[in-house]
């Protein structure tokens, strides 16, 4: 039977607790015998460790495939907008005001008045929005907790990671 990372580390906690409460056992053979199940603990965390850096490695490949079909997006939008004004810019210039054919109609219409500033410090002030952007200053809150300053709200906590190289 093929025991899972969880399974295999289960038993060797069960394990632990069972020898750590044998008086007569010879320690040498407590030794071993935990030594054993931790090789079994050990191959079982390099494959899981070796699938997931296979995942990341297909994530660093979805995320460039991702990027590439982004700029092709961001191309042929341009291409659009571009043969978009072409069509009207000579459309208007002929004062053609519709062109009909099977499958659509084009027409030159007018959009609703759009306000244009050009030059924003004289706007009045009647006309201006004030924005207040709250951001917290992250590092300054570490530094603060971390010469045991206390912050409301705010704790240092700390992760465990893995780290593999």
């Amino acid at each position: 039977m093929n025991l899972s990372l969880y399974d295999v580390a289960s038993e060797y906690l069960e394990a632990l607790d069972f020898l750590s409460a044998q008086d007569e056992m010879p320690a040498q053979a407590i030794a071993d015998t935990l030594e054993g199940l931790a090789g079994d603990i050990s191959k079982k965390a390099v494959n899981v460790a070796a699938y997931f850096r296979n995942l990341d490695a297909e994530i660093d490949a979805v995320r460039h495939a991702e990027k590439l079909m982004n700029e092709r997006r961001l191309r042929l939008e341009l291409q659009s907008q571009r043969l978009k004004d072409y069509l009207l810019k000579n459309m208007e210039r002929c004062a053609i005001k519709e062109v009909k054919c099977p499958y659509f109609v084009i027409k030159v219409v007018k959009n609703p008045p759009k306000v244009v500033i050009d030059q924003a410090a004289l706007v009045p002030a009647e006309f201006v929005k004030e924005e207040v952007i709250r951001k917290i200053d992250a590092l300054a809150i570490k530094k603060a907790l971390q010469a045991h300053k206390e912050v409301p709200g705010a704790s240092l906590v700390q992760f465990n990671r893995l780290s593999i190289k």
